[in-house]
């Protein structure tokens, strides 16, 4: 059983393709309205400390790559040990220190 649904104008079968647009054009600014309207941004306090620190960062990165390389050649020689109560200490104070 099928059901063929009519459009209302023309009496043929609608597609699944057909779409909506829009007949309206958008507004068009005046000559002397577009030269007088300018855009501007406010940034708070917060924002430019953000964006302060951003620039900070990037400009030294917080990685220690002689320690990176130390470690992996600890690992690869099989000299690393692994201290599971300094990683829970860690966790810890890692935790009270993000509820506060």
């Amino acid at each position: 059983m099928s059901i063929d649904i009519k459009d209302n104008y023309s009496n043929s079968p609608i597609s699944a393709s057909k779409t909506m647009t829009n007949t309206k054009a958008p507004r068009q600014k005046q000559p002397d309205e577009a030269a007088t309207t300018a855009d501007k941004v406010n940034l708070t306090a917060m924002a430019k400390q953000l964006h302060k620190l951003s620039s900070t960062m990037s400009a030294n990165p917080p990685i220690d790559t002689d320690r990176i390389d130390n470690i992996k050649r600890a690992i690869t020689a099989g000299a690393f040990e692994i201290n599971p109560h300094r990683i829970a200490e860690k966790l810890l104070n890692l935790e009270n220190a993000m509820m506060k």
